[in-house]
C-alpha cells in the first residue's frame, strides 16, 4: 500500500482490499455453514454403551 501515486489509487487500493477481504468472509461463512449437521442430529458423537462385563452363561 506504500506505493501509491495519488490519494484516489490509496482510496481505489483500500476498498478492493476491504473488499476482498468481505469476500473471504462471507464464503467462509457459507461454507461453515453448510457444515453445521442437519436438525436434529448433534454434532457429538452417538454416547457410549456402559460396560456391561463378560456375557453369562457357559463358554462354548
Amino acid at each position: 500500500m506504500a506505493d501509491v501515486a495519488t490519494y484516489m489509487a490509496a482510496v481505489n487500493r483500500a476498498y478492493r482490499s476491504e473488499r476482498g477481504r468481505k469476500d473471504m468472509r462471507d464464503d467462509f461463512q457459507r461454507k461453515r455453514q453448510m457444515q453445521q449437521p442437519v436438525r436434529g442430529q448433534s454434532s457429538q458423537p452417538p454416547a457410549k454403551r456402559p460396560f456391561q462385563g463378560p456375557p453369562k452363561g457357559p463358554t462354548p
